[in-house]
């Protein structure tokens, strides 16, 4: 059953907001029915966020 709710929210609502959940993971959650997403495991968080600094730094230093 929840396959076919998770179906449907993903066929009929209006989309969702990017967050951090309560494991302090960031998730996506449905702005109609509050609905989680699969969270974004630690590691692959670290990297893009390393990934962003990194191009940071290189886009000051062309300034």
């Amino acid at each position: 059953m929840k396959w076919l709710k998770d179906k449907l929210c993903d066929l009929f609502h209006a989309g969702g907001d990017i967050k951090r959940d309560r494991n302090g993971c960031i998730n996506w959650q449905c702005r109609t029915c509050g609905r989680w997403g699969e969270p974004v495991d630690k590691r692959t968080e670290e990297r893009i966020v390393e990934a962003d600094i990194r191009k940071a730094i290189q886009a000051r230093g062309k300034a």
